[in-house]
Parts: structure tokens; sequence; C-alpha cells
């Protein structure tokens, strides 16, 4: 009976860790990168410039690419920058450019910590404006502060309360506002997590179906369904001009095969069958 159990458990145990999938790539932004100032003061110096580096993997994953950031503003601190904890954003955008849509035939998720304000209270015009995040920017776009909302398939946009808006954060598709929804207290930070699962397995494209659930600090969820797109698992980070943004501790993972789960599942159970 109770080796029965053991193997009952340990079987339970290993789906359980395969279900929650590979981690392909994540980033703690542990490293100092780009005019290196947390972009404090947007009249600051000449020869700042955008730079995000690459990703660390702190968090599991094996992917490491050049994040794509900018523009740069030589001129002043509005610039993407990582600061040694973060990755900070001002007026500019930073772009993954690994399509995990394309290693997830099943879906993945991406999931982070982010904040409108590195520093609060808001010391910026306009309530601080946005910070936004995007899927399915083509390779090789030109950044600015509106890549995530102007040239991406889906994307979320984060930004203070009422701004001639029903709610502080919206819904976007192919370059437009779709629908809004109300995230609570806009400047303090959040966690967001985006599961994304096509409808027919590993098709992305524009023609296909898309199914996008956004959950908000584990509680506030939102749900679509949208058309896919070409590199739609490209992720992309933009902010307007008006303050300094960040993410951190990024994670993105893959919706593992059934073969993997019951190949896990076999596997613990054949180690306890040994072992007892």
């Amino acid at each position: 009976m109770k080796t029965a159990f053991l193997l009952t458990a340990a079987a339970s145990l290993a789906l359980g860790t395969a279900a929650s999938g590979q981690v392909l790539y994540s980033d703690t932004f542990q490293r100092v990168t780009g005019s290196g100032d947390g972009n404090g003061d947007p009249n600051g110096p000449a020869d700042n410039f955008s730079d995000w580096g690459m990703n660390d993997n702190a968090l599991g994953g094996s992917v490491v690419q050049t994040w794509v950031a900018g523009p740069d503003r030589a001129g002043g601190g509005r610039n993407a920058v990582t600061d040694g904890n973060l990755g900070i954003s001002h007026g500019t955008s930073s772009t993954f450019e690994f399509d995990a849509a394309a290693a997830s035939p099943l879906g993945f998720t991406i999931e982070f910590d982010f904040s409108r304000f590195v520093v609060t209270p808001d010391p910026g015009p306009g309530a601080g404006g946005y910070i936004a995040f995007g899927l399915g920017v083509d390779g090789g776009t030109a950044p600015s502060d509106f890549t995530a909302l102007g040239a991406s398939d889906f994307a979320l946009l984060f930004q203070q309360a009422n701004n001639g808006n029903a709610a502080n954060a919206e819904a976007w598709v192919d370059g437009a506002s779709i629908s809004n929804f109300d995230y609570l207290t806009p400047d303090v930070p959040h966690r967001l997590k985006l599961e994304v699962t096509p409808q027919v397995a590993g098709a992305y494209g524009d023609a296909d179906l898309v199914d996008i659930v956004a959950t908000v600090d584990g509680s506030i969820v939102q749900n679509y369904t949208v058309n896919g797109g070409a590199d739609f698992g490209h992720f992309t980070v933009s902010a307007n001009n008006f303050d300094t943004r960040y993410i951190d501790n990024l994670v993105v993972t893959t919706v593992p095969e059934p073969a993997t789960l019951a190949l896990a599942g076999l596997g613990a159970i054949a180690m306890l069958r040994r072992r007892a």
C-alpha cells in the first residue's frame, strides 16, 4: 500500500512539474546597459543611447538573444536601459525577436512584473502616460515609443485612470483599441500573465484564431480571441516619453506536448519501482 501511494504521488508530482512547461527564456535584467542613468533626466547629457543587452535566463531557459531597443536619443535621457535590476523604457520600445509561437505548437505563456513608474509618486506630466506589451511585431521593425501598439498583432496598454477611456487598461488588435478594463491602482507595480493558445495546434497565421487569457495580479482576468500573424511570438515592451517605466522577472514558457507529460510520469514511476 505504501509503495502504491508513493508511486501515485510521484507520478502526480512529475505530471504537475511537466505541466508547467519548459522555460524558453527569462530575464531579470541584472546588468547595466544603455545610457546607464535609468532615464532619470529627459534632458540629460549627450551621447546617451538605448540598449537592453542580452537576456540572462536567470529564471530558466536556454534561448539567448539581444533585445532590439530604441530609438537612441543622444541628447537626452529618454532611452531604453537596464540599471542592474530593471528593464527600463522611456519613450522607447524593446523587442525580443525569438518567436515563442514557432517553438510552442500548443501555446505559450509570458509572465512578468511591471510598473508605470521607476520612481513614485509620478513626477511626470499628463498623469504619467502608458506602458504597453505587444505580440507579433515583425522582425526588423524600427523601434519607437508606439511599436507595441501600432505594429503588433495583439497588445495590452496600461495607463493612468480615465484619460478619455472607460477604464485604465486597453486591448489592441492590429493597431487599434478594441476594448478596455480596470486594472485598479495604476501607480503601483503589477504582475501580468499572458496565456496564448492557438485553436489549431501550431497555427498562428493571419487567418488562424488564437485565444489569449490575460491575468493581472492573479485576479483580474480578461479573455480574447484574435487572429494570429507572422512572428506572433515576438514580445515587445513600449512606453511613451512622459516618464520612466519598467519590467522585471520575465519568464516565457512553452506548453508541453501530451507525450512529454506521459513520459515524465512513466519515468517517475519506473524510478520509484526500482527503489522499491
